[in-house]
């Protein structure tokens, strides 16, 4: 019983990395197109190699991913091996008694034995009990007999699916070679970019300078607004007790988070790692934290969310229920929506249109508005923040897969 669950929980497992692994391959496929996309601009080499470097990261993400597959294959098939060699020596034991019962039957029993040994009997009632008795050992032949042939079916079947597992490992080896090649293609690929990017060194100064100057003024936007919002539910809450209690209490424990606003940022935290993604295609060009400029020596930028790029005319769509907080613009990042859930807040920013207003309460998958497009080098990304209240959030943490 053991061998069979820990069987049930490994293929649970490969069916769970199957489908990560999918997701991946679908991740790829659309830095393929942003790819093809860039190509066809020469102002879009940076965009270039950060799509590029989003494919290597995601190609090692796919290797990873299939070596943890034939992992769990190897485990499998030593399962198997060990349950094939428990059920041969169980049948060797089978055969064995069985063996030694038919001798024995054979050597001291035949058909007159059989008759003389119930007509020897005292009296109905001993007769009764002794062709019951014979009855029996019939039973027991045929029951050691099916039990024998139980067993070797089981093996049978077993063998069959080690096999099986066997022929889908080598598949995946195979597999897991083909994307080591796609990955020293685009490695190779990285690198050339890379070439001509060195060239363009005061070009990519001047563009980063204005990507720098968007973010501060988004930042400082929304720090100033969640910090708006913190207040005013702080002074809520002292209102409420003072109304209470006559005195103002000015330290409120729950920063004056309204029961609602309670059980939502509970179901919010809840459901970390299993928010839906803002756009239903894309990658993440570049994720959260502080990274080194692909190019210019000793330069870092720092990402308080995550860029997904995407196809152009994609939808945005909110990661929670909420209510709308605020929509507002930002040079070079476009239109911004500023969404409360709770205690938490996600930020939508580079879009062109919006499709809610301020005010408005939300549900999960709702459409928000349209990812931005730059008519320079048709680069359609998607800028989103997390934040518990005012602490930026890794959201790819938060999303899921």
């Amino acid at each position: 019983m053991v061998v069979g669950f820990s069987q049930k929980a490994s293929t649970s497992k490969r069916k769970e990395l199957e489908t990560k692994r999918k997701d991946l391959l679908a991740r790829i496929t659309e830095t393929k197109v942003a790819m093809a996309v860039a190509r066809k601009k020469e102002s879009s080499k940076l965009s270039e190699l950060k799509i590029i470097s989003a494919q290597i990261k995601t190609r090692d993400r796919v290797i990873g991913n299939i070596e943890q597959q034939i992992f769990e294959l190897d485990v499998e098939i030593a399962e198997s091996n060990t349950v094939i060699d428990t059920l041969n020596a169980q049948i060797v034991r089978l055969k064995l008694d069985f063996g030694k019962y038919m001798l024995a039957i054979y050597k001291n029993t035949n058909d007159l034995q059989e008759l003389i040994f119930i007509f020897n009997a005292e009296g109905f009632n001993s007769a009764y009990k002794r062709i019951n008795y014979l009855d029996k050992l019939a039973v027991y032949r045929k029951l050691q007999s099916k039990l024998i042939g139980n067993t070797q079916a089981l093996i049978t079947t077993e063998v069959k699916s080690m096999q099986s597992i066997k022929t889908e490992k080598r598949e995946l080896a195979g597999i897991k070679e083909v994307e080591k090649k796609e990955l020293v293609l685009d490695k190779v690929e990285q690198n050339k970019v890379l070439t001509q990017l060195q060239t363009k060194g005061k070009q990519l100064q001047i563009q980063l300078g204005e990507t720098e100057r968007a973010y501060r003024k988004l930042n400082k936007a929304i720090e100033d607004l969640i910090a708006k919002e913190i207040e005013d539910a702080r002074l809520r809450e002292a209102n409420r007790k003072k109304s209470e209690s006559g005195k103002t209490n000015a330290k409120s424990p729950n920063i004056g988070l309204s029961p609602e606003a309670i059980k939502l940022s509970a179901t919010f935290t809840e459901n970390r790692g299993n928010l839906p993604w803002p756009v239903d295609n894309g990658y993440v060009s570049e994720g959260f934290g502080e990274h080194k400029h692909p190019t210019l020596s000793g330069v870092k930028t720092k990402n308080n969310g995550a860029n997904i790029t995407c196809r152009e005319g994609s939808v945005v769509k909110s990661v929670f229920g909420g209510t709308v907080k605020a929509i507002f613009s930002v040079p070079g990042l476009e239109l911004v929506v500023l969404i409360n859930h709770g205690e938490y807040y996600s930020v939508y920013a580079n879009m062109e249109k919006t499709s809610v207003k301020i005010g408005q309460n939300i549900v999960v998958g709702q459409n928000i508005g349209v990812v931005f497009t730059s008519p320079t080098d048709k680069k359609t990304e998607l800028h989103f923040e997390l934040y518990k209240l005012k602490q930026s959030q890794d959201p790819e943490s938060w999303l899921k897969n």
